[in-house]
């Protein structure tokens, strides 16, 4: 079931990553392995695409996380802007990956466990 929407350039970002994790020996947790079932069962948006309900780069999205009194706002950005003070979390790391490409009301596993995905900050960065 193709249930996740990825532009070209996130696409490519995640193959790569998956690439080069796959080549990785003798570790525990391996991100290349869940980067390519991504790749594989997403779903590529058209350049241009309108849609404004899909968690994308440079979006501030808003998380419901057990535990938490109110959202949790997250921009997804690419690796090298990544700077988790600022909220700002890089697709391919431990949030990122989990949440690219979901639309809203989806529910999402993080490693601190399930939370679901409620909307945009629209304080936050956009498209």
């Amino acid at each position: 079931m193709k249930n996740r929407y990825l532009t070209h350039e996130e696409a490519g970002l995640v193959e790569e990553a998956a690439e080069q994790w796959l080549r990785m020996r003798d570790v525990e947790f391996n991100a290349g392995e869940e980067a390519a079932a991504l790749i594989a069962r997403c779903q590529l948006r058209e350049p241009g695409c309108e849609r404004r309900d899909v968690a994308t780069l440079d979006r501030t999205i808003l998380l419901e996380v057990p535990g938490h009194p109110a959202p949790v706002p997250l921009t997804l950005v690419r690796p090298q802007d990544e700077d988790l003070w600022q909220g700002r979390v890089s697709l391919l790391g431990e949030l990122g990956l989990p949440i690219i490409g979901h639309v809203v009301g989806s529910h999402v596993r993080l490693p601190q466990g399930l939370a679901r995905f409620v909307g945009f900050d629209p304080a936050g960065a956009s498209a």
